[in-house]
């Protein structure tokens, strides 16, 4: 390895342990001047430090999202498949069989057994809960449309569902 080479490891190493150690006490609650005369370092230094490690904490946010995402969108795929299972059942043709036991001469029994056909639609509980799934998977992914809210004067605002603010 080249001398630059090793030189520039030496300062990114340097960098990333002084931005550990700021990031620490900035989560203990030290103030930027604190943690510029603790670390020996001017307080412009350690500004950027700390934005560079909110970016950092940032990123590892919206991948933790990410992943919780993909969690709860996987718990919905499955609900869904069974309650379209359940609708498929719920379909066609079903019989129903009623038995009924009645003593009959001595010690037998007579049972009757009856059938009764009928044609069903379907049990629309099971499209409620299949639409309510589809609503819950729209908003994780944040595909609701925005809605417009009025208040007095000429103020408009807009509520975006899923979409940090705070970026836009």
């Amino acid at each position: 390895m080249a001398r630059s080479q090793r030189q520039t490891l030496t300062q990114t190493l340097a960098t990333e342990d002084r931005r550990r150690e700021a990031a620490r006490l900035y989560r203990e609650g030290h103030t930027q001047a604190a943690i510029a005369d603790r670390l020996g370092v001017h307080q412009g230094t350690v500004s950027k430090d700390l934005e560079a490690v909110r970016a950092e904490w940032a990123a590892a946010a919206a991948a933790d999202v990410g992943v919780v995402k993909a969690r709860e969108l996987a718990k919905l795929d499955a609900m869904e498949a069974e309650l379209w299972e359940a609708w498929r059942r719920s379909v066609g043709e079903h019989v129903k069989q009623t038995r009924t036991t009645t003593p009959g001469p001595g010690d037998t029994v007579r049972v009757e057994v009856s059938e009764v056909r009928e044609e069903l639609a379907g049990d629309p509980r099971y499209l409620a809960q299949i639409r309510d799934c589809v609503e819950r998977r729209c908003k994780i992914l944040g595909l609701d449309a925005p809605k417009e809210l009025r208040t007095s004067g000429d103020v408009a605002v807009k509520v975006v569902s899923g979409v940090d603010l705070e970026r836009v």
